[in-house]
């Protein structure tokens, strides 16, 4: 019955001429009725595990591009997705995750040292971010030199 009134939703939605490259269309599309059977409903789902699967999906056809037998590479693609989900290598996964935090050091206000874990987007903004100080300083001192025979 879902099936039905998405069918004609998506029907409507392809004769108004609207974008079909709207990451929600996809969703209601290709994931809405398997989300509904399987969860029970959709009320307090996030899609981050679809994006998620997305983008392992994406990793594992780039891994097997090359290979022109789409019977080996589905068979591929069975046993990585088999072997993320043996418990063994989901602890070792998680104890790598765990261990690889990357960290800077800090002062607290007491002047205690203390230790912040950081990710690697933080720790490439604040890099980003001193480099545009780093340019900016510069731009302003080579403008203030190029001014000093005008304005003395």
């Amino acid at each position: 019955m879902i099936q039905s009134y998405i069918t004609e939703g998506m029907k409507f939605w392809r004769e108004m001429e609207l974008s079909m490259e709207a990451p929600k269309v996809h969703a209601v599309q290709d994931h809405l009725c398997d989300q509904l059977i399987q969860y029970q409903g959709i009320g307090d789902l996030m899609e981050d595990f679809v994006e998620q699967a997305h983008q392992d999906g994406i990793l594992d056809d780039r891994r097997t591009r090359s290979i022109k037998d789409k019977t080996v590479v589905a068979a591929i693609h069975s046993h990585w997705e088999h072997k993320q989900k043996i418990p063994t290598v989901t602890m070792i996964s998680e104890e790598v995750t765990r261990c690889s935090v990357r960290t800077r050091c800090s002062t607290a206000e007491d002047g205690e040292a203390i230790v912040i874990p950081i990710s690697q987007k933080d720790e490439k903004g604040r890099i980003e971010g001193e480099q545009k100080d780093t340019v900016r300083a510069m731009a302003l001192e080579t403008i203030r030199g190029n001014l000093r025979p005008f304005f003395p």
